[in-house]
């Protein structure tokens, strides 16, 4: 039999499209039996470029390059990084402390609050990524002037009062002896000085002021000559139309370990109080005032006659006080 009577079939039942897939084929078949004879496909030439020197065909031809060579030809944003590499700790010098810079003879450089200055990177820095530590507050004496050091002193025996106007609104003052309240060259009351007591203050009323709160009045409350207050009381002045308020805060009796303060603590009075008493010795009762301990004694009245006599002779200062 012919081999092309099968494919004249084909044509003649009109099934040729049969045919020529069938001609395809068997054109198609002799090359995919060439190449599988050829066998596996052939290396790259760089494989075929190996030099012959009996090294083992299966090696990786990925090799280790040059580091060097590597860094120099690569170019990359940042730092450099080997992720192969651990991370580096950057260490930054410690600053120096007041101690080392004292014994060095040089000043160890501030900011502007005083401490090290950290803005040039100082602190402990940590790690590529780490942040620098607040600087400390320096510690040691508190200098001289600072307000810290500026602390209020009082005279001894001095009060602390409050006195003003109710509605305006009052002011504190301090108050060595023979001052006087509200202020002025003609007070309504002066500060005569603190009873032996060291509790209770004792003030001259001028004779055109009337006093009204917990104060005691001597000789009595319808004739106030002298005022007594103690810490906490309130007394209310009015002298010519005017009203005042005055509020005994405090007595400054905290001692001092040098005699000579002392003495001139008890020997000193306000500017012009002198004048003051000299002008209102007349009512001030049977009080007197000593300058050996800085207070103020009750006479009786026959010691309070002889000091009125002997006021009359060598002046009212003299009378009032002594050194007794």
């Amino acid at each position: 039999m012919n081999l092309a009577d099968p494919f004249k079939q084909l044509v003649e039942r009109r099934l040729w499209p049969v045919a020529l897939l069938l001609v395809a084929a068997l054109v198609a078949i002799p090359f995919v039996l060439v190449k599988k004879d050829e066998g596996p496909d052939v290396l790259p030439a760089a494989t075929a470029a190996l030099p012959a020197g009996g090294e083992d065909p299966s090696q990786t031809l990925v090799g280790a390059s040059d580091a060097e060579k590597r860094d120099s030809v690569r170019s990359v944003l940042g730092d450099r990084k080997d992720p192969f590499r651990p991370a580096q700790v950057r260490r930054v010098p410690k600053p120096e402390t007041a101690d080392t810079t004292a014994s060095l003879g040089t000043q160890a450089p501030t900011g502007a609050s005083g401490g090290p200055d950290v803005s040039s990177g100082g602190g402990s820095d940590v790690s590529s990524g780490g942040g620098t530590t607040a600087p400390t507050t320096p510690t040691g004496p508190v200098p001289t002037g600072t307000p810290e050091a500026q602390k209020p002193s009082y005279e001894l025996y001095s009060l602390i009062v409050r006195v003003g106007d109710p509605d305006a609104g009052l002011k504190t003052r301090n108050l060595k002896r023979l001052s006087g309240l509200p202020g002025g060259t003609s007070p309504a009351l002066l500060y005569l000085g603190l009873r032996d007591d060291h509790k209770t203050a004792v003030f001259i009323v001028d004779a055109g002021a009337t006093v009204l709160g917990d104060g005691t009045c001597q000789p009595a409350p319808d004739n106030c000559q002298t005022l007594e207050l103690r810490p906490g009381e309130t007394e209310f002045v009015t002298r010519g139309g005017k009203l005042y308020e005055v509020d005994l805060v405090k007595i400054i009796t905290k001692k001092t370990s040098s005699p000579k303060a002392v003495q001139a603590a008890h020997k000193s009075v306000a500017r012009g109080g002198r004048k003051a008493l000299r002008a209102r010795i007349a009512r001030v009762g049977t009080y007197h005032y000593s300058e050996r301990t800085g207070t103020l004694r009750k006479l009786s009245r026959k010691a309070q006659s002889a000091r009125v006599a002997k006021a009359s002779a060598s002046g009212a200062n003299g009378a009032f006080s002594s050194s007794g």
